[in-house]
């Protein structure tokens, strides 16, 4: 028989040999650095540049005009864009080891600046997610329903290479330039590559074998086109994050998210600082590197300052018994669209409400 025991103490210490998780940021493909190369910005806002493009393509006027005078071409500019960069302070709640002696091998203070930094990382392609997945913001789009959807695998009428390919075209048109980044999240992109009709086209136009063959990134490329796109575009997305609340009332404590949602995003990078002059990408990550100057001369507080207008610092905590330490972090930093004509989204490209195959993953 089981028995109870009513026998319990306060842990003050932490064996590290029970640490059975450290989690790092390995995901190679992010939106907040990849689609919003960071960029630093002044004190003030910059003003940019918006190019008329319609105006631009049209075909110029023909040289007309009473004999012995000059003709007259107008030109025209649309304006300029400002963008807004807040400071949010974000305070991490729970320290994960104290500063208690523990394992020597890990250093708490150094464990707790790295869960900062972690949960950082999570709000800054939160923001830059809920940026893209906004169709006023991305005015270049397109929403599939069923029968069309991406994981739609059996049906005649879901052609996902063929969404893919019109919203390369339309950016290429639209910016000259090939698109270099298309976002699928990994547990949608793992379906789509069972697809009936991408198995087709593939065996037919690029003269693969169907009983060996096996749909992946490259072969997505292949069919799409090496003039709308460049090497390495299709890049399957896998950064999750655990949609609850970071509190003790929290009613879940897991609940694994895409902050993409069920969307596909195809966009043309843009340039930091531009390039020969101009610059037709899509958006920038601007932010102000104003951390270390903004915090006052205290030797009680201790900065860690980091790159793209955030920083780690570390303060006293005068409302815990015996005083404490609170971690916070200071970010200044906020995505910004250029040109829209440089992105394409595509949403409900996958079933959200597949809960069997995608579980919450879709749910965000």
């Amino acid at each position: 028989m089981t028995m109870l025991n009513f026998n319990s103490r306060h842990v003050r210490k932490t064996d590290t040999r029970y640490v059975i998780s450290r989690n790092r940021w390995e995901y190679p493909h992010c939106a907040s650095m990849e689609l919003f190369p960071p960029d630093p910005s002044q004190m003030q806002s910059d003003l940019v540049w918006e190019e008329d493009v319609l105006h631009k393509m049209r075909r110029q006027q023909a040289v007309q005009g009473p004999d012995g005078t000059f003709p007259i071409v107008n030109f025209r500019m649309r304006g300029t864009r400002q963008w807004d960069i807040p400071l949010r302070v974000l305070k991490i709640l729970n320290p994960n080891i104290e500063d208690a002696t523990t394992d020597p091998a890990i250093t708490p203070k150094q464990r707790r600046q790295e869960t900062a930094w972690y949960k950082l990382r999570v709000e800054r392609e939160v923001a830059a997610w809920q940026l893209l997945r906004d169709p006023g913001q991305v005015t270049q789009n397109i929403t599939l329903g069923a029968g069309t959807r991406f994981d739609d695998i059996h049906s005649s009428t879901s052609n996902p290479i063929g969404v893919l390919r019109v919203a390369c075209r339309r950016i290429k048109e639209r910016t000259g330039l090939k698109v270099t980044d298309i976002y699928i999240p990994m547990a949608g992109y793992l379906r789509m590559c069972e697809h009936d009709n991408i198995m087709r086209e593939a065996v037919n136009k690029l003269n693969l074998n169907a009983d060996r063959n096996t749909i992946n990134a490259n072969v997505i490329e292949r069919l799409l086109d090496d003039s709308l796109i460049v090497p390495g575009a299709v890049k399957p997305f896998e950064m999750v994050f655990n949609n609850t609340n970071d509190r003790p009332s929290s009613t879940d404590l897991e609940k694994w998210v895409y902050p993409s949602g069920p969307m596909v995003i195809l966009v043309a990078r843009a340039t930091p600082g531009g390039s020969g002059g101009s610059d037709y990408g899509f958006g920038l990550g601007k932010y102000l590197d104003i951390v270390r100057s903004a915090i006052p001369n205290d030797p009680e507080i201790q900065i860690v300052t980091g790159n793209e207008g955030f920083g780690v610092y570390e303060a006293p905590e005068y409302e815990m018994a015996g005083h404490g330490t609170q971690q916070q972090i200071l970010s200044a930093w906020a995505p910004f669209i250029q040109q829209e004509r440089a992105a394409f989204g595509i949403y409900s490209a996958f079933n959200a409400s597949d809960v069997a195959t995608y579980q919450d993953l879709f749910t965000f």
